[in-house]
């Protein structure tokens, strides 16, 4: 049976609303999109759920945001357990994007979302 593949995007909105993030919701809204983007094409994406790519990806936008999150409470929100976004979050030091500073994430932020991200 073939499951077809759900662009985790699509959920970044609705679950960085749950969490909120006030007047950065955008923010870390577009930096988590980014960051699913990043997975994409570092194929972290495939075979995965989009539950637990999208936690993995508002948690670390939401830290590069300034905000403090916990895993708990990202968990609560996207329904999946705190293993996987460990996971997703180990899978996703691997990438290009991970070795970034803070400085340079945020600079990516202002750039359009088509563009590259330094991969």
């Amino acid at each position: 049976m073939l499951v077809p593949f759900v662009d985790p995007c699509l959920f970044i909105e609705r679950f960085c609303s749950r969490l909120d993030f006030g007047t950065k919701a955008k923010s870390v809204e577009n930096l988590a999109t980014r960051l699913i983007q990043t997975m994409n094409r570092a194929w972290i994406s495939i075979g995965r759920r989009p539950n637990g790519l999208c936690g993995a990806a508002i948690l670390i936008a939401a830290r590069v945001n300034g905000f403090r999150r916990s895993t708990s409470q990202i968990v609560r929100v996207v329904h999946t357990c705190e293993q996987t976004i460990r996971k997703r979050l180990n899978e996703f030091k691997a990438t290009n994007m991970a070795q970034k500073t803070v400085e340079e994430i945020k600079k990516l932020e202002a750039a359009p979302l088509d563009k590259n991200d330094g991969e």
